[in-house]
């Protein structure tokens, strides 16, 4: 796992740590590749974000397709369970607790 240069991590909940690491498991045995982690706690988000109170991660996904994105993320939700929400964004991938 590789976090981005000045990313923030204090006050990370314990879930998204787990996320962290399934991500990371994931990203290595579908591309062969750690993970890269560019945001956590900190940085400018949405108005409520749960990125405020460590419940967030963001994971990078430059050089990937748009087929290996839809493959990791539907195995990072899989294995993460319905107390997470995955998603594909524009430029990343958005990882949240969010207990149903």
């Amino acid at each position: 796992m590789i976090f981005k240069e000045g990313v923030k991590i204090a006050g990370a909940r314990p879930e998204i740590v787990i996320a962290m690491m399934v991500a990371d498991q994931v990203y290595r045995e579908l591309t062969g590749n750690e993970v890269t982690i560019t945001e956590v706690t900190g940085g400018k988000h949405g108005t409520g974000s749960l990125h405020y109170v460590g419940a967030a991660i963001d994971l990078r996904i430059w050089g990937l397709s748009k087929a290996m994105l839809t493959k990791i993320v539907l195995e990072i939700r899989e294995r993460l369970g319905e107390n997470f929400d995955v998603v594909l964004e524009s430029d990343h991938i958005h990882v949240e607790f969010q207990p149903k």
